[in-house]
């Protein structure tokens, strides 16, 4: 959240989604059971946020934000001038002859990589797979290409089963299954104002799901099904921030093809995108294929836990461009809890911008503090590094924000900070935002 951040990145103006509210939503009123689309006239796919080209901004951080939560240091500079982006798509059957033309040359395609690889790992001797040792009482081993394994395989064979389709009268999305007992994450633009959805699971069977909550201003929203003697299987997530370059795996319904894998790597994380309530979240940025119906889908790692919510895409023309965006997933669950709980969503504020430190030093750079802000009052000083929050170790400035936003307003915290040579501790007590 930009009150925090760190990285230079995409600033663009919001771009809404049909049906997406501006303001906090803790819970949606009761409604009539929202109509299945029929197999004639499909919904149309809610799109991920569709954000146009822009600048870079400075190395200190973004410029501010509508909602108090950035403190940017100079004001912006106009973007380029380029088309304008297509949000999305219209529905109809169109969308799926053109989605069957592109999966037949891309099977083509791969048939004849596919086949000239092994011609070549033939005529060199070279099987082309690499294989792996596992020392014995490791907690967690990546799945890594060996012979006979394909790794994105495995990723969608385990997590497929705990991604869903959601459905409204609006349009179409994605969602992730984070409890067994029923409780679904998703995007709030997927859910729009609606207070019922129709949850398709990846067996087929469709089941009627009830809005808890959204919060438009995180782009988070929870969905409540009852399984009854349906078994539902939950995802299993992710706990670290991943590492640039990593493979990621994206699953959703990307123009309502439901249960569609594609994979790239993490292109960067921590990277502040402001989202159509005009509040910046730090995005794990990415290449693999996020498309309009993919929103509110999961984005795994290696190990096949779900690193992040995928949510907006970076587009001219409304679809994929190889730059896609997810929300982090420990971000989207401290949200989660927040709405299921039925209490406030309200941010919590403490006036700083930080980056990480310019010399490669574990932790926060505290790089401006806002007048007034809960951190002046705490005593924080430009050029200090926080290093931990509650006794948590904070090792980056994204570690800071994950931190910050499990808080609630008016609780205080307590910061573990180096100013020089000296460690001292500071008590903040968050503002609302």
């Amino acid at each position: 959240m930009t009150d925090w951040d760190d990285q230079p990145g995409p600033r663009p103006p919001g771009d809404a989604e049909p049906g997406a509210g501006s303001g906090p939503v803790a819970s949606n009123p009761p409604g009539s059971p929202t109509p299945a689309a029929s197999s004639t006239s499909p919904a149309a796919p809610a799109s991920p946020r569709v954000i146009p080209p822009v600048r870079s901004t400075p190395p200190w951080g973004a410029p501010p934000g509508a909602s108090g939560w950035s403190a940017g240091a100079e004001p912006p500079t106009p973007p380029p001038q380029v088309p304008a982006p297509v949000a999305r798509r219209a529905s109809g059957r169109g969308w799926l002859v053109v989605a069957a033309l592109i999966v037949a040359l891309a099977l083509v395609a791969a048939g004849y990589l596919v086949g000239q690889a092994e011609r070549n790992d033939q005529a060199s001797g070279s099987s082309g797979l690499t294989t792996t040792s596992t020392s014995p009482g490791g907690s967690t081993t990546p799945v890594v290409p060996s012979a006979g394994d394909q790794p994105v395989v495995a990723v969608a064979a385990a997590l497929s089963p705990a991604v869903v389709q959601i459905q409204t009268s609006d349009g179409l999305g994605s969602g992730i299954v984070y409890d067994a007992s029923g409780l679904i994450v998703t995007n709030a633009h997927v859910v729009g104002t609606a207070s019922t959805v129709q949850v398709a699971l990846s067996t087929g069977q469709t089941l009627s799901g009830h809005v808890v909550g959204a919060d438009p201003s995180s782009d988070i929203a929870v969905v409540r099904v009852t399984p009854g003697s349906t078994k539902l299987t939950a995802a299993k997530l992710a706990d670290a921030e991943p590492a640039v370059g990593a493979v990621t795996v994206a699953i959703g319904s990307p123009f309502g093809l439901s249960g569609t894998v594609t994979s790239g790597v993490v292109s960067a994380v921590d990277r502040p995108l402001d989202n159509e309530a005009d509040v910046a979240v730090n995005m794990i940025q990415t290449d693999a294929a996020i498309n309009p119906g993919n929103s509110g889908g999961a984005l795994a790692d290696i190990n096949g836990e779900v690193i992040g919510v995928n949510a907006e895409i970076l587009s001219q023309s409304g679809d994929n461009n190889g730059i896609g965006f997810a929300i982090p997933i420990r971000t989207a669950m401290a949200v989660a809890a927040k709405i299921t709980r039925g209490g406030s969503l309200a941010k919590p504020v403490v006036g700083v911008q930080v980056r990480n430190d310019p010399t490669g030093a574990s932790g926060a750079y505290v790089v401006t503090v806002n007048a007034g802000s809960p951190a002046a009052k705490a005593g924080l000083r430009q050029g200090d590094r926080i290093v931990a929050i509650d006794g948590t170790t904070v090792a980056t400035s994204g570690d800071f924000v994950d931190e910050v936003i499990v808080h609630s307003p008016g609780q205080t915290a307590t910061l573990k900070v180096v100013r020089g040579g000296s460690t001292l501790t500071v008590q903040v007590t968050f503002a609302a935002g």
